[in-house]
Formats: structure tokens, C-alpha cells, sequence
């Protein structure tokens, strides 16, 4: 039980010290050697844990995600309620400021998580019936691409707009876009 924690401790002293350090350099500057000295680790911790930086970053956006989706269960799967899953969305990004460096900073993250993401947006936008299933893919980028670019902005220009402003805004984007399709 012990070691358990322990494991869970050094895991998440290295995420977190990933997150520290993406607010001021890209993930691919971040070396294993930066990152345990920031983590206050060993690098033989750090491998028992990880093989790269990169498993760490994907290991933050998978608990990241897996946080949004937690967050929007009630909503996710009744199309009744997308605007309640959207704000809880723009509220998750309120109220989790660590996620910043990897919405506005980071490429890779970015890329990263919009892959993680996709398959949520997908599986909500084919529950809609559409009979082209080719053009489904696209609309699903360009939902997904849209909404990550508002909240990017969003959180590079301080949230000075209220949460639900930003979540009302998505959804009239997103339901115009859907109603056109």
C-alpha cells in the first residue's frame, strides 16, 4: 500500500512539474533531466515511471480528458443538453488554469489533445443521424477546431468574458453549423 502511494506521488510530482515548466518552454525543450530536477526526483523515478517527456504529456492530457468527460457525463450522451455540456466544458478550463500551457502554448499538446478529444465530438455529432458519413469527419474538425480556437483566445486574452458568455457563443457557432449541415 505503501509503495502505492509513493508511485502515485512521484507520478504526480512529475506531471505536475511537466505543467510548471510548459508555462514557459514547448514540450519538445523539456528534457528528462530538466524534468526530474524540476519533479525533485531521481531520473531513475522518472524511468520507472516513463519512458519520455512525451509519455508524461500524454499522460496529462489523458487524465485531462478523461477529467472533461467526467465533468459532462450527465450531459454527454443526451443531445437535449449540449449547451450544458459545452459550459461545463468552458467551466472546466475556468476552474483548471494548470491545463493552460498545454491549450495556448503548445502545438504538440494541442495536437495531442484535439486526437483525444476527436472521438467524443465524433461519436456526439454521428448521434445526430446525418447520411453522409464522409462529411461527419469534417464537421467534426471543424467543431473541434473551432471550439478549441475560441477558448484558446479565451484564455490567452485573461477569461475576461464570463464563462457561460464563451459556452452561449459556442453553442450558437456550433448549432448554426449543425443546423446547416
Amino acid at each position: 500500500m505503501k509503495e502505492d502511494l509513493r508511485n502515485r506521488l512521484s507520478r504526480q510530482l512529475i506531471k505536475n512539474a511537466l505543467l510548471e515548466l510548459l508555462q514557459t518552454k514547448k514540450s519538445y525543450d523539456i528534457n528528462v533531466r530538466e524534468l526530474s530536477n524540476k519533479a525533485q526526483v531521481n531520473r531513475s523515478t522518472f524511468y520507472r515511471h516513463y519512458d519520455s517527456v512525451a509519455d508524461v504529456l500524454n499522460e496529462v492530457i489523458d487524465d485531462m480528458v478523461q477529467v472533461i468527460k467526467d465533468t459532462n457525463k450527465s450531459s454527454y450522451y443526451d443531445p437535449n443538453h449540449a449547451g450544458d455540456y459545452i459550459y461545463d466544458a468552458v467551466r472546466f478550463f475556468e476552474e483548471h488554469r494548470e491545463y493552460d500551457p498545454l491549450l495556448v502554448s503548445d502545438d504538440i499538446a494541442f495536437q495531442k489533445l484535439t486526437s483525444s478529444l476527436a472521438f467524443t465530438v465524433h461519436d456526439s455529432v454521428g448521434r445526430l443521424s446525418y447520411h453522409n458519413k464522409d462529411e461527419e469527419k469534417y464537421l467534426t474538425d471543424f467543431l473541434l477546431s473551432g471550439t478549441y480556437s475560441i477558448i484558446r483566445e479565451w484564455i490567452s486574452d485573461g477569461r475576461k468574458k464570463p464563462a457561460k458568455e464563451i459556452s452561449d457563443l459556442l453553442f450558437r457557432l456550433s448549432a448554426g453549423a449543425v443546423s446547416h449541415y
